[in-house]
């Protein structure tokens, strides 16, 4: 027998990765099947693009940015 927990947790459905629009961190680090924190480090170290900040706690990125790095792969880090 199926918990009441379990089924709606089944019956949730994540939306569809945006083709336009902006997304925030934790749906571009799940598209690009990388942590959060893994997000970030490659913002540190420039391998992806700063985000656009809608204020101190707000970060986005262009949907159509966060695809090209999916279906194109994130660049290597460049060694100085």
């Amino acid at each position: 027998m199926k918990s009441k927990q379990s089924k709606s947790a089944n019956q949730m459905k994540l939306a569809p990765f945006p083709v336009e629009g902006k997304v925030r961190a934790k749906q571009a680090a799940s598209y690009l099947a990388i942590g959060v924190s893994t997000l970030w480090l490659y913002v540190k170290q420039g391998r992806i693009e700063k985000p656009m900040r809608y204020g101190a706690r707000v970060s986005v990125w262009d949907a159509q940015y966060i695809r090209e790095l999916a279906e194109n792969g994130i660049p290597e880090k460049e060694v100085a």
